[in-house]
């Protein structure tokens, strides 16, 4: 209902990359109550509402939604090409999220027909894309730690810098003073001894 809502409100104003989201999100929707049908049109609406604002991660996105619908509706051979167009998409642009769903979906795909070989091969390629994926994102974690790391190290720096300058200050004030005292006492002791 809300991304209906949604949908219309988008249309209005003619936001279509927002359209070409909620397409997908409502058939999304359609294919988790296992209603292929509505599913299938909402995610055809969406590749197109992609293609024509030339949002290719949209489409592979897309396409592989379209592709997992077939498979799910035992259309193997549907199922196939779409995932492949999907796949070749996603490679072009290098989007390793979608890739790495087209060869699964292939893989899939070669076992419900019980070829193997390719089965296996694609096997092979899912997993190295999952692995470089995995990869990424430990990279990504750690360079985040890092920056964390260097943050707080800087800022426990400038505290210490801080507190160093006031103990600076606070020491260059009590000489001072002290030397002040010091030729008060002098000032006193010599008018003492006159």
């Amino acid at each position: 209902n809300y991304y209906n809502q949604a949908l219309k409100l988008s249309q209005k104003i003619k936001n279509e990359p927002r359209i070409a989201l909620l397409l997908n999100n409502i058939g999304g929707v359609y294919g988790d109550e296992k209603k292929y049908d509505e599913a299938l049109n909402y995610f055809t609406q969406s590749y197109e509402v992609q293609k024509k604002i030339d949002e290719e991660q949209g489409m592979a996105m897309a396409l592989n939604n379209i592709a997992e619908l077939h498979f799910k509706k035992n259309n193997t051979a549907k199922a196939l090409e779409f995932y492949n167009k999907a796949a070749l998409l996603s490679n072009t642009i290098s989007d390793l999220d979608d890739l790495k769903n087209s060869y699964d979906g292939i893989h899939r795909c070669y076992l419900n027909l019980n070829d193997f070989k390719n089965a296996h091969q694609y096997l092979v390629l899912y997993d190295s894309i999952k692995d470089s994926i995995y990869s990424q994102a430990n990279t990504a974690q750690i360079n985040a730690m890092l920056t964390k790391f260097d943050t707080k190290s800087k800022e426990q720096e400038i505290k210490f810098l801080k507190k160093d300058s006031q103990l600076d200050a606070l020491l260059r004030n009590s000489l001072i003073v002290f030397s002040l005292l010091i030729c008060v006492a002098l000032l006193l002791l010599y008018n003492r001894n006159k």
